[in-house]
């Protein structure tokens, strides 16, 4: 497992003052699930997973608890758990588990009200982010256009700026007009990576009075932006 830092074992200490109370409000059915994913972990060589937190500290060497973890995905009543395994997969070189999360962004299934299917659909896109495989990059480009949530696609869309094709130019700039708050935001992020590039000042300009920029505090993003676009 990776070692933490002095503050990340301050918020581990706490999460685990508060552990009964989380593992009280389980189901039965989760429970049992749950214990049967511990157990399965330390068959595998992993004797030091034992909360959902520590999914978080997984190292390079125990990327063999990676299928263990693709199992359980989905199977939890808790919708949580089954968020903290996604995130976790969101590693460098975890590129076999793309299409599947892609998959899982794409679900029509998905169960509960809006706000849970964007928080399931967003820790999809920031395990999609993490691993940052450029071998998917026309199915990123695909989600963008087709997928739903628009709001959970804010990672999806600055991965496709972090991996720098020129010719993801344009769509991107086409981006920054998008009526959704989330895209417009993410393209920002996006569009900045493209150093050397001072032209595309002219597109993040019209942001500045976007008025809904200027309600979320947002404008400050827009203006680092352009000065990273104008080195």
């Amino acid at each position: 497992m990776i070692k933490k830092d002095f503050k990340q074992q301050i918020i581990y200490d706490n999460y685990l003052k508060n552990h009964k109370t989380y593992w009280d409000k389980k189901t039965q059915k989760d429970k049992d699930l749950w214990l049967s994913f511990v157990a399965e972990c330390k068959t595998a060589g992993c004797d030091e997973i034992n909360y959902s937190y520590d999914l978080r500290y997984i190292s390079r060497e125990e990327k063999y608890l990676y299928p263990i973890i693709k199992k359980y995905i989905g199977k939890f009543d808790n919708q949580g758990t089954s968020e903290m395994l996604i995130r976790s997969m969101g590693r460098k070189g975890n590129d076999e588990y793309v299409p599947f999360l892609i998959d899982q962004f794409k679900r029509d299934d998905l169960t509960g009200n809006e706000n849970e299917i964007f928080r399931y659909k967003e820790s999809v896109a920031v395990a999609i982010l993490g691993i940052k495989c450029e071998k998917f990059i026309d199915e990123y480009r695909e989600m963008i256009k087709n997928a739903t949530p628009k709001e959970a696609l804010f990672y999806i869309i600055e991965l496709l700026g972090k991996l720098k094709k020129e010719e993801d130019i344009t769509f991107i700039v086409s981006l920054l007009s998008d009526e959704n708050l989330y895209v417009r935001s993410a393209a920002v992020y996006a569009i900045s990576n493209y150093k050397g590039h001072p032209e595309l000042v002219q597109y993040l300009q019209p942001l500045l009075d976007d008025e809904e920029f200027k309600e979320k505090r947002l404008i400050s993003n827009v203006k680092t932006a352009i000065k990273k676009l104008s080195k």
